[in-house]
């Protein structure tokens, strides 16, 4: 036999700063900057797919969601995603799932441009035990594809490693453990600029190649209807080597150029709320509040590039029917 699921997603949210952030050592745009903005956003997701309703058998994913900023179509986003896998038990307790996955990001629906497409190989094992714990094991491999001038770098090898532990304490509460660690290679970027109407030139060099690990702890609590968790993690991410920041002053050519080298650190505390309560089997509402805090080394000397040093705070309410 098949199962079938099918479920539509629509709210309303709150941002302090729409501004898209694109990865990890971006410097898109650095030197033309939008000023902060904040706004309200809609959100909206479908998300389907079959799966064999043995032991053993296929799954087919796909899903399709976004954010449309309601003051201004510029800053909304869309990323469209299909996955098709193969589950198999290797005993009673262990589950293994293989899967291919593809994904699209794209922004500004006013004149929408895709900016990446990534594939991605991975292997899932999940391990449970008389419903006192679970264990979750994932590794992956992807591999990135740059569709716009933007993320132009965005070409390379992205590997990661997950893992996450749950224990159930008592009958509505839970406490799980999460873990993961990444590495990537992407191209390196290189940026050419003139500034303050001609007053230097500059050359950026930036490191495609970075590495990051997180740490994370989530409280859950399950009652009936309702279900509320509440999670904390954090991030630390750093360049393989130094970004080079390179400027030549033509008003005085005897001058010796600027040049100012940084290896990039980032370090990222991050909350969410959550509160889920189903009114039926099929109808639920989600509330949910994210605060981000991103600590970055960028943004500490006059010669740095830019400023990534961010915080931002999401505020949003959905709905969901599942058919």
């Amino acid at each position: 036999g098949i199962e079938k699921h099918l479920k539509l997603t629509a709210g309303a949210g709150w941002k302090n700063d729409l501004n898209p952030v694109y990865s990890f050592s971006s410097a898109s745009e650095i030197f033309n900057r939008r000023e902060k903005e904040s706004g309200a956003l809609f959100l909206f997701g479908v998300d389907g797919g079959i799966q064999s309703s043995k032991e053993r058998g296929f799954s087919l994913d796909g899903s399709l969601n976004g954010e449309l900023g309601m003051m201004s179509l510029e800053n909304s986003t869309l990323n469209s995603l299909i996955s098709g896998g193969y589950f198999f038990p290797a005993d009673d307790n262990n589950l293994l799932r293989l899967s291919l996955s593809f994904h699209n990001s794209m922004i500004n629906y006013s004149s929408p441009e895709s900016l990446y497409i990534d594939s991605t190989l991975s292997l899932a094992h999940i391990y449970f035990s008389d419903y006192i714990y679970l264990l979750f094991f994932k590794i992956s491999a992807s591999w990135y594809k740059s569709t716009s001038e933007l993320l132009s770098y965005l070409n390379g090898f992205f590997s990661s490693f997950e893992s996450s532990g749950r224990i159930f304490a008592g009958e509505h509460f839970y406490f799980e453990g999460l873990s993961s660690f990444s590495i990537s290679f992407f191209d390196d970027q290189v940026v050419e600029y003139h500034r303050h109407k001609d007053t230097y030139y500059g050359q950026l060099f930036i490191d495609g190649r970075f590495f990051s690990f997180s740490k994370g702890v989530v409280l859950g609590f399950d009652a009936g209807n309702l279900s509320i968790p509440l999670s904390f993690r954090y991030f630390y991410s750093r360049s393989f080597s130094n970004d080079i920041h390179r400027m030549l002053f033509w008003n005085d050519m005897d001058k010796n150029p600027l040049i100012h080298e940084k290896t990039r650190v980032d370090n990222t505390i991050e909350m969410n709320l959550r509160a889920i309560y189903y009114f039926t089997d099929h109808f639920g509402v989600n509330f949910s509040y994210l605060a981000h805090r991103n600590f970055s080394n960028v943004g500490e000397h006059y010669a740095d590039y830019g400023d990534f040093n961010r915080v931002v705070h999401f505020v949003s309410t959905e709905v969901s029917y599942e058919f």
